[in-house]
């Protein structure tokens, strides 16, 4: 099992997208790499920063920050990293993976090289609060796809508590434990006869074992939390080397009796195995004889998917974009096309390798017909008038999402969808901008329906009763500083033409009367069916002569109908209501000309 405190990184590539590239595609590449890596980095635990091959800073993550004390924005570009471990500017594995120096490297304590591959112990000053610190380092250097060296990268652990533990150990077990017991490192130890006497609390919530289950333990019982049987450990090996044990462990390391390994292995806060990292060292006592042995163990699993990561991120940008369900394009800091995926083409029928390469706005075509500014120029460049062009733009920090209608797409145009927002290179500087759009026709159309429908009534075109509890709802509220009116009709005998005749010649009838009634009304009132053969319409800032003379073109317009010999003659029957704003409730207003109506109705009868 392994502990990151001696993890060797591996030698990483990073590879560019396309095999020929002119020297600005592969700049752009390797930068755009860099800041997949970047990402990446900034999520490591461990102290961590990336220099380039001209030796300028150009990664530091928040843990080498923390260890440091130098924040990231006063680092970066800079060569000098070094004095912040030591009094004078001096090379450091991470030099000295680029540029061996034997000299250099004898300093190191325990220092190891693998190719172009480093670890070592040193001893350095550190920012948070101890001075100075025992840290173990390793460095690699970076290549491009070509084998060139393009950098190196160098990760820091501190040792510290480790070694003190380690000079602590020779001391009662029970104050021993203690001290282990707040590691961040989940660790246990065995006495001479494989017993328990330590298990630490990152331990409990590594295996969900309690201290108290598996204290005095022995017979591998520790092993069961993570492979489910009895098996040997790496702490097994330190009591027990045998050479046919050591070769069931992956990645084995064995410098005297310290013992380095890898394993995937159950956790308890994950139902996938975690890849674990190990070291187990011997204890010993005051006469420096081992007593037993120590196991500490670091879960690996993020750090090994960066290796993954690191290889697989190019041809994941290249491959996300082109199959994006929604048309994306990708535009540099000179408004050139550097990608258009296969939903773009299937929207405007302009194929990748007629557009990409070209600028001027030119993508703008596909669109609208002719060349024009769009949202993605918006990211790069503001524009108020551009702005105020779109029926709908909101602005989410750095993120524009708009709607807008192209007459060019699709042969009779469309409505889009859009989202846009800015693309940065590793040092956080925008170097482009990328669009997502689509096609929204026919959610548009769907949602106006949808209003359309809350609104009117579906056989008159009228507005809806629901629309009209609003409104009468909204002037019952509201700051209402004139009079009101309320024009209520009824049709008489519909429910008769139904049942004699059928629900068509009723609803013509409906339709019939909705059209007579539109040119009665002012174009500011609300007119509107309130009920199977009702239709009510309220009337602001009027007095009960104007109702009176809108009654009257009511019925006129009636006589008219009827005069043209109609295979259902109508008849209304109609009530008034009028009142001012300050003894008129609106719903008062209402049943007072309900009241009207069904007055009316009795005198006909």
């Amino acid at each position: 099992m392994k502990d990151s405190s001696s993890k060797q990184p591996k030698e990483a590539k990073i590879s560019p997208r396309h095999k020929t590239r002119s020297k600005k595609d592969q700049r752009r590449s390797i930068l755009e790499s860099y800041r997949q890596l970047i990402n990446i980095i900034n999520l490591l635990p461990d102290a961590t920063f990336v220099i380039n091959r001209e030796g300028e800073v150009i990664a530091w993550n928040k843990a080498i920050e923390e260890m440091t004390g130098a924040p990231a924005k006063e680092i970066l570009g800079k060569k000098n990293y070094s004095t912040l471990f030591y009094p004078v500017e001096r090379p450091m594995l991470i030099d000295l993976a680029i540029n061996p120096d034997e000299t250099i490297e004898s300093q190191y304590s325990n220092f190891k090289r693998k190719g172009g591959t480093l670890q070592a112990e040193l001893f350095v000053k550190v920012a948070y609060g101890i001075g100075m610190a025992y840290l173990w380092g390793g460095a690699t250097v970076l290549y491009d796809n070509d084998g060139n060296v393009i950098g190196a990268i160098e990760s820091f652990r501190d040792l510290t508590q480790k070694k003190k533990y380690e000079l602590a150990s020779r001391g009662a077990e029970r104050w021993f434990a203690s001290m282990i017991s707040f590691l961040p490192d989940a660790m246990f130890a065995i006495d001479k006869r494989g017993r328990v006497i330590a298990w630490n609390r990152a331990m409990e919530k590594m295996t969900g074992v309690r201290t108290d289950e598996i204290i005095g333990k022995g017979d591998q019982e520790y092993s069961i939390s993570f492979f489910g049987e009895r098996r040997h450990m790496l702490i097994d090996l330190v009591l027990n080397s045998d050479p046919s044990l050591e070769s069931a462990f992956n990645k084995l390391i064995k410098d005297n009796l310290i013992y380095t390994a890898e394993d995937e292995a159950n956790v308890s806060y994950s139902k996938q195995k975690a890849c674990l990292w190990g070291q187990a060292s011997p204890l010993y006592d005051d006469k420096g004889s081992i007593v037993g042995a120590i196991e500490s163990l670091r879960d690996i699993t993020e750090i090994k998917q960066l290796e993954y990561s690191l290889r697989e991120s190019e041809r994941r940008l290249s491959d996300i974009i082109d199959f994006l369900p929604d048309a994306t394009l990708v535009i540099d800091i000179e408004g050139r096309v550097i990608a258009w995926n296969q939903a773009a083409e299937d929207l405007t029928g302009v194929r990748a390798k007629d557009i990409l390469g070209k600028g001027d706005n030119e993508y703008a075509i596909p669109f609208y017909g002719y060349k024009k500014p769009i949202l993605i120029d918006l990211v790069l460049k503001g524009d108020d008038e551009l702005e105020r062009s779109y029926p709908y733009l909101e602005r989410k920090g750095k993120v524009l999402i708009g709607e807008f209608n192209c007459s060019a797409v699709k042969g009779g145009g469309a409505y889009l969808r859009a989202t846009a927002s800015p693309l940065y290179d590793s040092s956080g500087k925008i170097v482009g901008a990328i669009e997502q759009i689509r096609d929204a026709t026919n959610q548009k159309r769907t949602e106006e329906q949808m209003k359309y429908i809350g609104l009117y009534d579906a056989l008159t075109g009228l507005y809806n009763r629901a629309y009209f509890e609003e409104e009468m709802h909204r002037l019952r509220h509201g700051r209402t500083n004139s009079p009101i009116g309320m024009v209520m009709l009824d049709i008489d005998g519909l429910k008769r033409i139904n049942e004699s005749f059928g629900h068509e010649a009723g609803d013509k009838l409906l339709r019939d009367t909705s059209d007579l009634i539109r040119g009665c009304f002012r174009p500011g009132d609300v007119i509107a069916r309130t009920g199977g053969d009702e239709f009510t319409a309220i009337l602001t800032n009027i007095d009960e002569q104007v109702l009176e003379k809108a009654v009257e073109r009511i019925r006129t317009r009636v006589e008219g109908f009827n005069a043209q010999d109609p295979a259902f003659p109508l008849s209304v029957s109609i009530g008034i209501a009028v009142g001012d704003e300050d003894n008129a409730d609106i719903y008062d207003l209402f049943k007072k000309a309900d009241n009207n109506v069904y007055r009316e109705k009795l005198r006909k009868k």
